[in-house]
């Protein structure tokens, strides 16, 4: 799989050596970004939950990040602060860390790092820096590959209060409607939004705020013209009682109402034992072994002293692939009550004593060991193998450090297009920062091609052939990708495949292999005037080894770097 630092090189070097072949640049990038397609990427570190990856809802139309909620008044040479931040939403395919900014326009920009689960989650960025000046700007949010905008008007620095009423009809605020859920005890987040129609008579700052029951539903902004439009109000705080809770907003000298109705669900109070150190009596139940997914039987038994009965969630973080966690109610108080945490997942190596961290939204912890013994390492015969735990280490020839990079093949999977995908990732000194989607079938290697790449209009979402190791030396194959854009202008992208060599054997960094496929890729794009050969690439296979070179050659530049295999783990 494709080394990114070598795509960064590229377009540097691109930037400096073709100042005048901007479409050109722009497919050479395109080539370059799905160049070594077949060469694993780097993998996360064992014990990390690694990087997430989804893409931001926004309009298929505009762009636009849809919803993008903007609360705080932003005035020229005014620091901005947390009371300023935009919410936005995202899919997200696989949980893990992220980091969403935006780019900086008018002397700010935004952003927040954090983790995300699966699914749908609305992320809140905090700005930095002061508006120059006032007017509208238009901010560019990246995801994974994925993209939105979303517009921030800046204010004079002594801009005046809005005119404005709330409609109601009967009292109640008109066109409301309410997002997220509402429990009692449990913490509102940035999910949690209503919306109403306002009248503007004068536009200018507006600040709405209602709290009821533990809640606060509030938001402060600009209205830019005149006429109806809606508000939205974010939510915080955390519902004491449950029941139809009643707000009566209040804007200008208007006010209307609405009702949030809380399920009555009380959390416990309760305290692990051994918090903060060891969990004390802990029981381990099960046996774990590397590569083999955990069942049933893989529990551990963790004792509460509870002084309020309620609800509780007991879970760790996801370290070397598995994680344990239990949800339910305690119904009386006590002490030594017996929680019984579930092992899911499977362990990607072998550890002689990985701890893992008890936590509960109680402010209660306590700390377990887990063993993980060795699995059994049948033979493989891949070309590229996707046996969980399986890592790769590989580096440019006569490169540094910097060039080196790490490939594990992780026990998540995805469903693309009806086929099931083993996941790799990728890690460098900087952290892990990609992901690939891999399947086999019949001597067939496929690799799922997602994203746009930051180049392309709009998403590939494509299988792609990698390697055909039933076809003999000189069998060729097309891959033709979908009809795209770049920066407006038609692009299409073609490869060209070739068996050049079978069973050769070679060394490469030291190591002997045997049972080696040579492939070549030749990259070509099509702006309306023919294809043109930009990349040609190729990749040395071995079997049971995977990806042992991986050799690029830029037509557009005359260069050509070499990416060797270090160190190959296969299970």
């Amino acid at each position: 799989m494709m080394n990114p630092r070598f795509r960064k090189i590229l377009i540097f070097k691109a930037d400096k050596l073709i100042q005048n072949m901007k479409i050109i640049k722009q497919l050479f990038v395109v080539a370059v970004a799905l160049v070594a397609f077949g060469s694993c990427q780097k993998e996360l570190g064992l014990g990390e939950d690694g990087v997430s990856f989804g893409s931001l809802k926004k309009s298929t139309l505009s762009g636009y990040c849809t919803p993008a909620t903007v609360t705080g008044i932003f005035r020229k040479d005014s620091t901005l602060n947390n009371d300023n931040f935009v919410d936005v939403q995202v899919n997200v395919v696989l949980s893990g860390t992220f980091d969403i900014k935006s780019d900086t326009v008018d002397g700010f920009s935004f952003r927040k790092t954090g983790d995300v689960g699966q699914g749908l989650n609305t992320i809140r960025l905090y700005p930095s820096g002061k508006p120059l000046a006032a007017g509208t700007f238009t901010f560019t949010i990246k995801y994974d590959s994925s993209f939105c905008t979303f517009d921030i008007t800046v204010v004079e620095a002594t801009a005046g209060a809005a005119i404005y009423t709330l409609e109601n009809s009967g009292g109640n605020c008109t066109t409301f409607t309410s997002l997220g859920t509402y429990s009692q005890g449990v913490p509102l987040g940035a999910g949690n939004t209503v919306a109403f129609d306002v009248s503007v008579t004068v536009p200018g700052t507006y600040s709405i705020t209602t709290t009821n029951n533990g809640m606060t539903f509030s938001n402060s902004g600009v209205f830019i013209n005149p006429g109806t439009q809606q508000v939205t109000l974010v939510g915080s705080g955390t519902p004491l009682n449950a029941g139809s809770i009643l707000f009566n907003p209040i804007g200008g000298t208007s006010t209307c109402a609405f009702t949030i109705n809380v399920s009555g669900t009380t959390p416990a109070a309760f305290t692990l034992n051994g918090d903060p150190g060891s969990c004390a009596g802990v029981i381990v139940g099960g046996t774990y072994t590397a590569g083999t997914p955990l069942n049933a039987a893989d529990t551990v038994v963790v004792f509460a002293n509870v002084t309020t009965p309620g609800n509780y969630t007991i879970s760790t973080a996801t370290t070397n692939g598995i994680t344990f966690s239990k949800s339910g109610t305690f119904s009386v108080t006590g002490t030594n009550q017996r929680v019984v945490l579930q092992g899911t997942g499977t362990p990607v190596a072998a550890s002689t004593g990985t701890n893992y961290t008890a936590a509960s939204a109680a402010s209660t912890s306590c700390i377990f060991s887990i063993v993980v013994v060795p699995g059994t390492t049948p033979t493989n015969n891949e070309y590229i193998p996707e046996t969980v735990g399986s890592n790769w280490t590989d580096s440019l020839d006569m490169g540094t450090s910097a060039d080196t990079s790490y490939i594990l093949v992780t026990p998540r999977t995805t469903v693309q297009a009806l086929n099931t995908y083993r996941i790799f990732t990728v890690t460098d000194a900087t952290g892990t920062f990609d992901s690939t989607y891999h399947r086999s079938s019949l001597g067939k290697y496929y690799q799922y091609i997602y994203g746009d790449y930051g180049i392309f209009d709009n998403p590939v979402n494509t299988p792609v052939l990698l390697l055909d190791s039933t076809l003999a030396v000189n069998g060729t194959w097309t891959v033709n990708f979908p009809a795209n854009t770049a920066g407006g202008t038609p692009t299409t992208l073609r490869i060209d495949a070739k068996i050049l060599a079978k069973g050769a054997t070679a060394t490469v960094a030291g190591n002997g292999y045997s049972n080696i496929i040579k492939v070549q890729f030749t990259y070509q794009v099509d702006q309306g005037t023919g294809f043109i050969p930009v990349v040609i690439e190729e990749f040395w296979y071995a079997k049971g080894k995977g990806l042992i070179k991986d050799i690029q050659n830029n037509l557009l530049l005359g260069s050509t770097d070499t990416y060797l295999t270090r160190r190959v783990q296969i299970f």
